[in-house]
């Protein structure tokens, strides 16, 4: 059990999030004084992730992914953080319907790493399961009734694999997220194709929320949307599709706040750093307009580089990537103390009502896991809200 970790359960500042019960620290775990669960701590990283399994992966982080590891994350290469990275990336974390494999793959694209050969992913049930059946089913988006004319915005979409396969991104016929365009005698119309890869391979009764990437008609008028997920060929899978009655209009307007810096990039246009670097300004400019001293924040989605790292105060960065996180907490020991990572839901944030003085999320609304009727963003919203007594 790492001494800041102790001193936040001393606190009452964190719960297990079934039962709300208070934890306590128990040896090299924490243990729930209500219901008993305990929860593992790996590297200075708490896993209060209810139901998770901990297993060997039966796989060894190569020497020279090592190597670049410690390059990029600004780790002293020194013999003991290299075993500490070895141990790290030799265990893998799933849920009962979940392998979090991909979390990690995701990372180590991130950061220019190949990674086959090196991450094992989610195992199948059989080759002819990727991407033959097609069913899924929409259950609800973020799309607007009105849009403007000749413009490519991202919308969240929920999407939910309904069939026996697997739907994936890679391999023969990838899986992929469109749309089409009908004017108002239901015609199909000529427009920009644009098309939304998916993040991750969804197996069977997965569900995600995307970014769906949308490029309006050029001319304004009534038309009918079409959300539909098609395969190289072109293949359209019709069934289950959802149909969006849409004005497009040049006198449309946006939800977003007047005072909200909002910026319209193309995905072939999108670069992560700066659009990260421009939020950090934006929240920095944002404490300060409030006036308010800052001495405890949570960064949902933080992963190991939370954008808030130079944030006066503790930091609290709060992921579902168990094993990157484990990095974040090697990189920032020395240098950061007073950086803390915890394996959570951003669903189910495990922190008593009002411990934080604000929460921030950096692209992170769009692919969590939301329950039925509320979106993914909505729910992380709002129980960020709920510990913070504000939220950027």
């Amino acid at each position: 059990m790492t001494e800041a970790f102790e001193s936040i359960a001393q606190r009452n500042y964190i719960y297990n999030p079934p039962c709300r019960g208070s934890i306590k620290a128990v040896s090299a775990d924490y243990s729930c004084c209500q219901c008993h669960a305990t929860y593992p701590v790996r590297h200075g990283v708490p896993i209060l992730i209810p139901g998770i399994t901990v297993e060997r992966s039966n796989f060894s982080l190569a020497d020279d992914l090592i190597t670049r590891i410690c390059a990029a994350e600004k780790i002293p290469d020194q013999p003991e953080n290299r075993a500490t990275l070895r141990e790290i990336f030799a265990w893998n974390y799933r849920l009962a319907d979940l392998w979090l494999t991909a979390e990690n793959n995701y990372y180590l694209k991130r950061i220019g790493l190949a990674v086959d050969g090196y991450r094992p992913k989610a195992p199948r049930i059989n080759q002819e399961s990727l991407n033959g059946d097609i069913r899924y089913e929409i259950p609800f988006h973020r799309i607007p009734a009105t849009l403007p004319p000749g413009e490519t915005r991202s919308w969240n979409v929920r999407l939910v694999n309904k069939g026996a396969g697997v739907f994936s991104p890679e391999g023969p016929q990838p899986v992929f997220f469109c749309y089409r365009w009908r004017d108002s005698t239901g015609t199909l119309i000529r427009s920009a194709e644009v098309r939304t890869t998916l993040p991750v391979e969804m197996a069977p009764g997965r569900g995600v929320t995307i970014p769906l990437w949308i490029a309006t008609p050029e001319r304004p008028g009534q038309y009918m949307l079409e959300v539909l997920l098609g395969q190289d060929g072109p293949i359209w899978h019709e069934h289950g599709a959802c149909k969006i009655a849409v004005q497009v209009s040049a006198s449309w307007n946006s939800a977003v706040p007047a005072d909200r810096l909002t910026l319209h990039r193309l995905p072939e246009t999108y670069d992560y750093r700066i659009d990260h670097e421009v939020g950090r300004v934006f929240v920095k400019e944002e404490l300060a307009r409030r006036r308010q001293p800052l001495r405890h924040a949570l960064e949902v989605g933080g992963c190991c580089n939370p954008m808030t790292w130079d944030l006066p105060g503790e930091v609290v960065s709060t992921d579902i990537d168990v094993q990157t996180l484990q990095v974040g907490a090697l990189h920032f020991a020395a240098t950061k103390p007073n950086i803390k990572f915890v394996a959570a839901d951003a669903l189910k944030q495990p922190f008593a009502d009002g411990v934080f003085d604000c929460a921030v999320l950096f692209s992170t609304t769009a692919p969590l896991a939301g329950s039925s009727g509320l979106s993914a963003g909505d729910a992380a919203g709002r129980s960020a809200r709920r510990v913070p007594r504000y939220s950027l």
